[in-house]
């Protein structure tokens, strides 16, 4: 089913309330992750990883039960059933987050997701992800995706989604002025 930026940013939205983070930080590492596509079917040709936060082997195969990314996708194959099935779950299990790019390495690599930003990533994980060194070259280029525009934080997508999206503006906006 194809699903409007609207409720693609509400629900995005919903499950980051879910998970006690802005919406922002989780639009933004999808929206990564995905290639600015929001495709709950994209894949990384150099890996396993697949969907919306690109899902490898061993994390489905820890998270469900020994399946393969490609049978986790292929059960969970709509944005909104892998919003909540997928991403929803894969999150919690790490959560609380203590800011935007613990939540984003949880996801991109998840054992070292306290670590230092300057962290240099083992080749075996530079070589799926090229330009990206460091736990900060990941962060940095999620933020990269925030700058150039995303679901919740769009103004036309927040008057849209209601009174939920103006929240997030809002958040959004006071954090900018607040730096």
């Amino acid at each position: 089913m194809t699903y409007s930026k609207e409720q693609m940013a509400a629900k995005i939205s919903q499950v980051a309330g879910k998970l006690g983070v802005e919406g922002a930080w989780l639009d933004a590492v999808i929206n990564f992750e995905t290639g600015g596509t929001y495709s709950p079917q994209v894949r990384n040709r150099r890996s396993s990883a697949l969907g919306l936060i690109q899902l490898t082997d061993t994390a489905a195969a820890n998270l469900f039960n020994g399946a393969t990314s490609a049978e986790v996708i292929a059960l969970h194959s709509d944005f909104m059933d892998q919003m909540d099935n997928v991403v929803y779950p894969y999150l919690e299990q790490y959560a609380p987050f203590a800011n935007e790019s613990e939540l984003w390495l949880a996801i991109f690599y998840p054992a070292w997701r306290r670590k230092p930003l300057d962290t240099v990533l083992p080749d075996n994980v530079r070589e799926v992800n090229p330009g990206i060194d460091t736990l900060g070259d990941y962060v940095d280029n999620v933020k990269k995706r925030v700058k150039a525009g995303s679901l919740t934080i769009n103004p036309t997508a927040a008057v849209s989604v209601g009174l939920p999206g103006i929240a997030i503006l809002g958040l959004f906006l006071w954090r900018m002025l607040k730096r």
